[in-house]
């Protein structure tokens, strides 16, 4: 079994719920280790209970500034993609093949062949 252990609070109130999750666990562990598995049940779902009501309060700003993270980086690959995608279309106007350029400067080179004279 995995062992509850204690970890520091930002309140006094998340710290006191923390100690009564661990008393409500290790009652539970006794209890099992005994063999009255029903009461070591019910102390296990108090001490999750407990734990849950501490961990609550004491979290919830690192989601936002997760968030905040995850948006940032977000936007800073979105910027090194459209950096890339510029790159790879000034190369490729430089270097494209001589039969594209030929065609684009003289455009009535592509229809000529296409149209026989009268």
């Amino acid at each position: 079994m995995r062992r509850i252990r204690d970890s520091s609070f930002k309140t006094e109130q998340g710290n006191a719920l923390c100690q009564q999750a661990l008393q409500q666990g290790n009652l539970g562990l006794a209890q099992y280790k005994s063999g009255n598995f029903a009461n070591a049940n019910t102390s296990f779902k108090s001490a999750q209970t407990y734990w849950n009501q501490a961990y609550k309060p004491n979290h919830r700003r690192r989601n936002t500034i997760s968030r905040n993270n995850d948006f940032r980086l977000g936007t800073l690959l979105l910027g090194i993609g459209g950096v890339l995608a510029g790159v790879g279309a000034t190369v490729y106007a430089f270097k494209r093949p001589r039969g594209l350029s030929s065609a684009v400067s003289n455009p009535s080179a592509s229809t000529s062949a296409l149209m026989p004279s009268k």
